[in-house]
């Protein structure tokens, strides 16, 4: 037994003095029966707040309310946490996700449909180890299938829309696929998703994005590639992401659309969020350009993806990283710049930002290899050989301050020391070698005199 465990029948035993039984639920017994690792560990019994106060609070246990109001607390024994939550049944209005009237009960059966999908519904006595399964999960366990615990898909998903992007997220974490009727019932709740709050979207859109590290699993496909594919067949797309959605049928080649493409990309990046989101977002511009090139509309798709972005609540950091990377994905593609450009324009990005867009342009080929591969191919060759030689990634890193040039050249710091450092930064992004203060003086008296 893990420490959680032995954490958790300690917890029951104290109930269990009194008469309640205390059962471990949702994702921790799902886990432990799929082999798979548990973080989160939630509890359930019919013990109220106020009851859970009295039971728990002291002799090594933490108690701190969480949701009180909605029967969660807190419960801290030693370096293992638990949420408890009193059985209850749920009132819903609208599909706002917050319940707006709780009723607790006393029967598991209750607790358990009012939960999202029957595989998250499986609860297990935490001293004896039974297994209780109200709503037939074991079953969908077996069958690697998502579904509703209430036998009308509408009544779960409806309530609380979320529960749509949880279900997609769930299938490419675990690699389930999803019970016909729970999908056809997304299909007719996908107008929920507009009564979320954009900032708990975007905590399943980044878990979606991210799916392909929850677990170490055999993937026939990515996880995250297929989370685009499910969002699309199950008409959540365009409700999340119409700029993506519309680019659907626009033609990229005589075989591949806009939409097919960037997905493909997005697929193939690498586990970051604003990576991945560079790589999916860095054409929809595409159907405003009437047949032109599509790298020439990387500003445009910037700040598109900059708005939709933010409209999924993401940070603005993250935003801002997103419309950044877009914006100079052109450079090296609408161009042939010489290796000496290659260089000067890697350390003017920076070291980190340099190799965020060398990743991107690697995810891109993958997708469209005739037009980002040489970038993709070029820009990690020229990074390696600029860390190798020590080149500077940033004007600090010049081994000669804007006060050393202004004594030597008898100048006043201004403008023009600005001006003359930034030309020796760029300078040794060529040539490192010249990086010494003696030579940089004096490359900067003859930058003074062209200056």
């Amino acid at each position: 037994m893990t420490d959680w465990h032995s954490a958790a029948k300690a917890i029951g035993e104290r109930a269990a003095a009194i008469g309640e039984r205390v059962y471990i639920v949702g994702g921790a017994v799902r886990n432990e029966l799929l082999n798979l690792p548990t973080s989160d560990v939630d509890l359930a019994s019919a013990l109220t707040p106020a009851q859970v106060r009295e039971v728990f609070c002291g002799e090594g246990v933490n108690v701190i309310p969480v949701a009180e109001e909605f029967g969660t607390m807190l419960l801290r024994v030693g370096e293992c946490k638990f949420e408890h939550t009193t059985f209850r049944k749920d009132s819903y209005t609208g599909h706002a996700h917050r319940p707006d009237e709780v009723l607790f009960t006393n029967a598991i059966t209750e607790d358990a449909f009012r939960r999202d999908f029957t595989v998250n519904a499986l609860y297990r006595d935490s001293i004896t180890g039974e297994l209780i399964d109200p709503t037939g999960g074991l079953a969908d366990l077996e069958r690697r299938v998502l579904r509703t615990t209430r036998k009308n898909p509408d009544e779960t998903l409806a309530e609380d829309a979320l529960r749509m992007l949880r279900l997609v997220r769930f299938a490419c974490e675990l690699g389930f696929s999803i019970d016909m009727e729970t999908a056809n019932s997304v299909r007719r709740n996908v107008s929920g998703l507009r009564e979320i709050a954009k900032e708990r979207i975007y905590i399943e859109w980044k878990k979606m994005v991210l799916s392909d590290a929850t677990y170490d699993l055999p993937r026939r496909l990515p996880p995250h590639g297929r989370a685009l594919t499910l969002l699309t067949k199950l008409r959540l797309l365009p409700e999340l992401l119409p700029e993506l959605a519309e680019c659907a049928n626009v033609p990229l080649t005589d075989s591949l659309d806009v939409k097919t493409y960037l997905e493909a990309a997005f697929a193939a990046g690498p586990p970051s969020l604003p990576l991945r989101m560079a790589a999916l977002l860095h054409g929809v511009c595409a159907p405003g350009l009437n047949g032109a090139p599509l790298a020439n509309g990387y500003k445009l798709s910037a700040k598109m993806a900059k708005a939709a972005l933010l409209r999924l609540g993401m940070p603005p950091k993250v935003c801002v990283r997103v419309q950044q990377l877009i914006e100079n994905l052109s450079f090296g593609v609408t161009d042939q710049p010489t290796d000496a450009e290659v260089r000067r324009q890697l350390a003017l990005w920076g070291e980190d930002f340099a190799e965020d867009i060398a990743a991107v342009h690697a995810a891109i080929a993958v997708a469209w290899p005739d037009v980002h591969g040489e970038a993709a191919k070029r820009f990690p060759i020229i990074l390696k050989q600029m860390r190798d030689e020590n080149a500077p990634f940033s004007e600090n890193r010049l081994n000669v301050t804007g006060t050393d040039i202004a004594q030597e050249l008898g100048l006043s710091p201004g403008q023009i020391i600005g001006r003359i450092k930034r030309e020796l930064f760029l300078h040794c992004a060529v040539y490192p070698e010249d990086n010494e203060r003696e030579r940089l003086l004096d490359l900067a008296a003859a930058m003074r005199e062209e200056l």
